[in-house]
């Protein structure tokens, strides 16, 4: 046998107040729901050292979260079979492997040279084919060849061994950080979120991890972009600990045809009688609606429409909601609707 999966996350505020106990039947919860795709429908075995959570499965008259957590697992075939925790290192091994601690020299040294790049005459020569650190380099060199703006800048920068650092004024991270020239901004940022020994962090840490060590203007909407733009996380990581979505706010209707909706289908197939288009209108109070087939789409059939259909057979409603298509917003529909007094309700744009 050999692993196919590791599962683990971080807990939540509420998650900190659980016991031992529901912590780790949170664990089972959260990863048979995780594996779902792999083991439903098949008996499974789940091995703790934990002997509390043994009666998750049978437990009687359970209530709250705990009730919750059984009908989750009701789904699953699995028994829990108990482990000391001294032979159950397998399961140990990834938390309780032992690290040395760092050390001060270590954390200054720590990935302070990109590792995809062979020495620090390649850093020195990429920045200095940069055009905005180019000019910072020259005005450490030779302060009165640029401009006073620039002069003024480059008192937080150094250099050494020819390749540009910034004073790092925060007690966080090394205290002399690395200046990333623009064309070297995707590596740094896929090695220090993409890359498999990266762990594909939050906007939060990745950003700090990043910070401590190097610099660019713009690096903290860099890095807010390129997390929230990356498709592993979008694809696999579950929005749990997002707000939920506002309450659904209802359009409020009082009589017939006081609220009006249209909208245009097609260009479909043209008929015998020429026509591409279809106008539809559609009362919100009684969902009446009105239909016509069109030559085109343009403002002077749906005007004709409009009056022919609705304003002398329904009288004139108080609002017409539509799209902002152009034919809605003409010169021709906005006239004749404001001489019956109709109000024009545009939806939002890409949010219809």
């Amino acid at each position: 046998m050999h692993p196919i999966a590791y599962v683990s996350r971080s807990l939540t505020q509420a998650d900190k107040n659980y016991t031992t106990s529901e912590l780790e039947a949170l664990a089972v919860v959260y990863c048979l729901g995780y594996l779902r795709h792999l083991i439903y429908g098949r008996p499974i075995k789940i091995i703790t050292d934990h002997h509390a959570i043994c009666f998750l499965k049978t437990l009687k008259n359970p209530t709250g979260k705990l009730a919750r957590w059984t009908i989750k697992l009701s789904e699953f075939d699995f028994t829990i079979v108990h482990k000391q925790g001294s032979a159950n290192r397998d399961a140990d091994c990834l938390s309780r492997n032992p690290v040395s601690t760092p050390t001060n020299q270590d954390e200054q040294t720590a990935l302070e040279i990109p590792t995809y790049l062979l020495d620090s005459n390649d850093i020195s020569n990429v920045q200095n084919a940069d055009p905005k650190l180019k000019e910072l380099i020259q005005a450490i060199n030779n302060p009165d060849s640029v401009s006073i703006g620039t002069a003024r800048r480059a008192k937080g920068f150094l250099l050494e061994n020819d390749v540009l650092y910034k004073h790092n004024p925060s007690p966080d991270g090394n205290s002399n950080l690395l200046v990333i020239p623009s064309q070297l901004k995707h590596e740094i940022l896929f090695s220090h979120h993409s890359d498999p020994t990266a762990g594909h962090l939050g906007f939060t840490k990745t950003y700090f991890k990043i910070k401590h060590r190097y610099y660019w203007d713009g690096m903290l909407k860099d890095i807010e972009k390129f997390v929230k733009g990356c498709p592993d996380c979008q694809a696999r990581k579950r929005q749990a600990h997002f707000k939920p979505a506002g309450l659904l706010q209802p359009i409020q209707v009082s009589l017939p045809f006081d609220r009006v909706g249209i909208d245009l289908l097609g260009p479909f197939r043209r008929s015998r009688n020429g026509n591409t288009m279809i106008v539809v209108a559609t009362d919100y109070a009684t969902r009446w609606a009105e239909t016509k087939a069109l030559p085109t789409g343009k403002a002077r059939p749906v005007a004709k429409f409009l009056l022919d259909n609705i304003l002398t057979r329904h009288g004139s409603p108080r609002y017409l909601l539509s799209d902002r298509g152009k034919t809605f917003q003409s010169e021709i529909v906005t006239e004749l609707l404001k001489i019956m007094g109709v109000r024009s309700c545009f939806s939002t744009s890409y949010h219809p």
